[in-house]
């Protein structure tokens, strides 16, 4: 999914966290002036320049520390000193030396991203999983607990306890930060799995694979040691954002936050296939803001929707940068791409539509001859 332009009035007046004659806010003058409030003065202030009636009672300090951190982080080291990466694209590592090597099927950890369709999970694992060459980390949306409850107990009565775990930890709203901390957490329970995989994947409940399994853990072996992650390396919408309960709110007042100085940007799909050791690094690094990952992590999950975009700056930052691939392995239907509106994000997401008529399946024939390298679809 991508993200499309603010909602329309009628949706974003819902939400809209500031008043609309207010002109200029203490971030918007941060951010113009270099010069913060201090933290008291700010939390002081804050009771009238946000509009709280729009969010629950037991948001509201929560916010308002969130928000004054931001204005004052406007003027701390995080935005003032450079980052210091660890991309180094020499010729050696972007045209490594091939060497023999004996042919092993590529195994493979699958993050799946569960929300309302728990039938479509049970046969996308069905369909993939593979006796001692594939391992599953299904999140389930808070908002769904029917779904977790239907997917453990199916879990049980198939016998997968050991390569299928079913979690729901987050409550996912477009835009906001929780997806990816959903599809983090699916990476540290692989990590931990009873099989050592190769490669990790990440899938939603409406993706179905377009080939065998052999055939993609084949394509995987040819391509052992690269990650594969659709970047776009340039401007970012920097909109801070907040997500209290079932609500995404836009903080920033039309103004882009700062950017770290050093660090390279993009965006792209949210869809990802990477390496053991990209997943492990990820998993280690992000709740250490000393590290190059974690002070990515740190920056992006306080502007919107980091999910397409903290992948794409951990390949641009770290040792990673050499490699990747910038392509996914999901096929998406362009020509049916909409804008989806919602009541509970201020955000529009851009999303493909589901693929399910006779025309359709002539079509993912025809991306099954022609592009060799799709080997999942919605």
């Amino acid at each position: 999914m991508a993200v499309a332009m603010a909602a329309p009035a009628a949706f974003a007046c819902l939400l809209l966290l500031f008043p609309r004659s207010l002109e200029a806010t203490m971030l918007t003058d941060a951010i113009a002036t270099g010069k913060p409030l201090s933290m008291k003065r700010c939390l002081a202030q804050t009771p009238q320049e946000l509009n709280l009636k729009v969010l629950p009672k037991e948001c509201h300090e929560d916010i308002q520390q969130f928000y004054c951190q931001r204005v004052r982080d406007v003027a701390s080291k995080r935005y003032s000193e450079r980052l210091r990466g660890d991309c180094q694209q020499s010729a050696e590592s972007q045209d490594p030396q091939m060497k023999p090597q004996a042919y092993a099927p590529a195994k493979i950890g699958y993050v799946i991203m569960g929300h309302r369709f728990p039938q479509n999970v049970k046969r996308l694992v069905s369909r993939l999983f593979e006796p001692g060459s594939t391992a599953f980390a299904i999140h389930v949306d808070e908002k769904s607990p029917s779904m977790y409850d239907d997917l453990r107990h199916w879990r049980e009565v198939e016998r997968l306890e050991s390569v299928v775990q079913v979690f729901s930890e987050f409550n996912v709203v477009r835009g906001g930060p929780n997806m990816l901390k959903a599809e983090l957490q699916g990476i540290r329970l692989l990590l931990n799995a009873t099989v050592r995989w190769d490669f990790c994947i990440l899938l939603s409940e409406q993706d179905y694979p377009l080939r065998a399994n052999s055939v993609l853990a084949e394509y995987l072996w040819v391509h052992r040691g690269t990650s594969f992650v659709s970047v776009d390396e340039g401007e970012c919408e920097r909109d801070v954002s907040y997500q209290c309960g079932d609500r995404v709110v836009s903080l920033s007042g039309g103004a882009q936050y700062p950017k770290v100085p050093g660090m390279r940007y993009g965006s792209g799909s949210q869809w990802f296939v990477v390496t053991w050791d990209f997943a492990e690094a990820v998993a280690n690094d992000t709740g250490k803001p000393s590290t190059v990952v974690g002070a990515i992590f740190r920056d992006l999950t306080t502007v919107k929707q980091p999910d397409e975009s903290f992948f794409q700056a951990v390949v641009l930052n770290t040792r990673f940068c050499a490699l990747y691939s910038d392509y996914t392995l999901v096929w998406t239907d362009k020509d049916s791409m909409r804008e989806v509106r919602s009541d509970t994000s201020e955000y529009n997401i851009l999303s493909p539509g589901v693929l399910s008529s006779l025309t359709d399946y002539f079509k993912l024939e025809e991306v099954r001859k022609q592009s060799l390298w799709a080997f999942f679809a919605r």
